[in-house]
């Protein structure tokens, strides 16, 4: 059983705190005590927009989801890795490439992003905090890294190109890995 907690380093850094039995508990600890076994964590590629909303803190990037993670891991629970190849939510409606890939055609594209995912899967394997699933991609009917790589008049070879390199650094980066995270496709 499987909780997103996300929200929960900027939820409790505003000020929520979290309560099980009335005695405050870190969030991470009140779902694995009432049976979750896998914290779902996204990752947003630079979420700067954040900043000015938040004191000038980041959530959702590296920093934050391996805090989220590290706790997971304490707790026991394995980790599922959402990774959104975007600056914000990416969904159906919206899946904006990161601003860092803007003007970057399709083999530059493909090359960032497996580059990408390699490195976050080995900052993480280097801070023991390597996930056992990640997902390529959040609500991908439409493809990912749009607008240029949307699916259009049922043509996914560009959507495909760059889901596999998703999946080819996930493979990749299991064959050196004693966690061999199994890699999840999310559709909304």
């Amino acid at each position: 059983m499987g909780a997103d907690l996300s929200f929960t380093n900027q939820l409790r850094d505003d000020g929520a705190v979290y309560k099980d039995s009335n005695k405050i508990t870190d969030p991470v600890i009140i779902f694995k005590n009432h049976g979750t076994n896998t914290v779902r964590v996204r990752l947003w590629h630079n979420p700067q927009w954040l900043a000015p909303l938040n004191g000038g803190k980041l959530y959702s990037d590296l920093n934050d989801v391996t805090k989220t993670i590290q706790r997971a891991k304490a707790a026991g629970m394995a980790v599922n890795l959402n990774i959104h190849y975007s600056d914000t939510w990416a969904d159906p409606g919206s899946h904006a490439k990161p601003a860092a890939w803007t003007g970057l055609g399709l083999a530059d594209l493909k090359d960032s992003l497996y580059n990408y995912t390699l490195a976050v899967l080995t900052y993480l394997k280097n801070n023991n905090c390597t996930p056992e699933m990640i997902q390529i991609g959040n609500e991908t009917n439409k493809g990912i890294c749009r607008p240029l790589r949307k699916v259009v008049n049922n043509d996914y070879s560009s959507f495909a190109a760059l889901l596999n390199s998703g999946i080819n650094a996930g493979r990749d980066f299991s064959a050196s890995s004693t966690v061999k995270p199994q890699i999840i496709l999310h559709v909304a």
